[in-house]
């Protein structure tokens, strides 16, 4: 079986599992009491969308290694606090057990996507485009060669700051 090229978040394998989840979650926890309205029902459901979300939010950043990795390690987190509430659910004997179990272990899959996308991110980050170089950003002075372009500064690695005396070493 081929692979299709990745072009959107919902091409996401992580995304698609993670988005079955959700809505598993949501047709089970329509059975949940009225009295956990707004907070269990309510908290698992808003936690297990938004990794989702957070996943959406990641691929567009993706220009940008720091803030892709920030928002996988919000998705990380996001999955993480729904299998609390997942084991909320079934110590309060809302949800099966053995739903729980397959729900659980659907986020430890994804959690595990996200912390190899996140160890990993350099196939994921869009590749930077020069604006001396990308034909949509040309100007007519570049085409002639009546300009000189520079390379912006994020074409370069960035320096790592040493720690300054008084810095907490953690």
């Amino acid at each position: 079986m081929e692979r299709q090229p990745v072009r959107s978040h919902k091409d996401l394998r992580v995304y698609q599992t993670a988005f079955e989840a959700a809505m598993q979650i949501f047709e089970l926890s329509k059975k949940f009491p009225v009295e956990e309205k707004y907070s269990l029902t309510d908290q698992i459901r808003r936690s297990s969308r938004s990794v989702c979300a957070n996943l959406a939010e990641a691929w567009r950043k993706r220009r940008y290694e720091a803030a892709f990795i920030a928002k996988l390690i919000d998705s990380e987190a996001e999955a993480a606090e729904t299998q609390t509430w997942i084991e909320f659910a079934v110590k309060c004997n809302y949800l099966d057990v053995e739903a729980g179990r397959e729900l659980y272990g659907t986020y430890n899959q994804v959690i595990g996507s996200l912390v190899n996308m996140t160890n990993n991110p350099t196939p994921w980050l869009m590749k930077h485009y020069n604006s001396c170089t990308h034909p949509l950003t040309r100007s007519p002075a570049h085409l002639h060669k009546k300009l000189t372009c520079f390379s912006t500064k994020a074409n370069y690695p960035t320096k790592r700051r040493e720690p300054r005396t008084g810095d907490v070493d953690i």
